[in-house]
């Protein structure tokens, strides 16, 4: 069987609830839906305005969708077959994020921030179909639900990446580097946080990028000094070439 690597893209607005709350309006229409609204249907044509950018040079674009939508993130999916194409997206979506950050602060004083990660599917992480439900984006198909300790991962990342910037997981930092493919990210290792009821509460290192430009020896040599300090080794992530 082949297999399939998950690419996670979260982005969020951040200070959404004290927003609401600062510009609602009893029962009037309020003043925070404008925003949200506009957010919801701009981010994802933005984004694939930067994809397109990304992969001008190919006859194809990747599939990428939006997974889910909940409370004021839109997270979008995608299954990259190569290190070179998940590159591209993540490019992409770290542009989308710089682009409509920049937007929403001018318009409404608000922040967009984002989160890349990836979850490898086999044995750690798993797909479930929910045969009741069916798929938003393929007729006659099952509504497709993702479980696993890497696609919880991005959720625990998300909070600490800043404002216009997007956070990337250790496991696809390092996967990328390993297929030579870290392009114009400028990864930099900010910090190291426990990841709540992830990794044993062990430091993990937060990587943002546009914040440094950390290269691909470095960023591999990071990963193994991570999973050297547990007695049982994580499971690794490497693209197929």
């Amino acid at each position: 069987m082949k297999s399939r690597t998950l690419l996670l893209l979260s982005a969020d607005i951040a200070g959404a609830t004290a927003y609401k709350q600062a510009h609602s309006a009893g029962d009037t229409t309020p003043e925070w839906l404008r925003p949200f609204t506009a957010f919801f249907k701009e981010a994802p044509a933005v984004l694939m305005g930067k994809l397109a950018l990304a992969f001008i040079e190919h006859d194809d674009l990747p599939a990428l969708r939006v997974w889910r939508v909940a409370g004021d993130e839109i997270i979008f999916l995608a299954e990259p077959a190569n290190a070179a194409e998940a590159l591209g997206i993540v490019e992409a979506f770290a542009a989308m994020v710089a682009d409509y950050n920049a937007r929403l602060f001018d318009l409404h004083g608000l922040y967009l921030r984002g989160g890349a990660w990836a979850a490898p599917i086999g044995t750690e992480n798993i797909e479930i179909e929910i045969l009741e439900i069916p798929s938003a984006t393929e007729a006659g198909e099952a509504y497709k639900e993702y479980v696993g300790p890497d696609v919880d991962s991005g959720f625990r990342l998300l909070k600490n990446a800043p404002h216009g910037h997007i956070v990337v997981s250790l496991k696809l930092a390092a996967a990328l580097a390993a297929g030579g493919c870290l392009g114009q990210l400028g990864i930099g290792h900010v910090d190291n946080q426990p990841l709540r009821g992830l990794f044993g509460g062990k430091p993990y290192p937060i990587l943002i990028a546009g914040k440094g430009s950390l290269d691909c020896g470095t960023l591999i040599a990071l990963e193994e000094n991570f999973i050297a300090t547990f007695s049982r080794r994580p499971q690794v992530l490497r693209f197929s070439t």
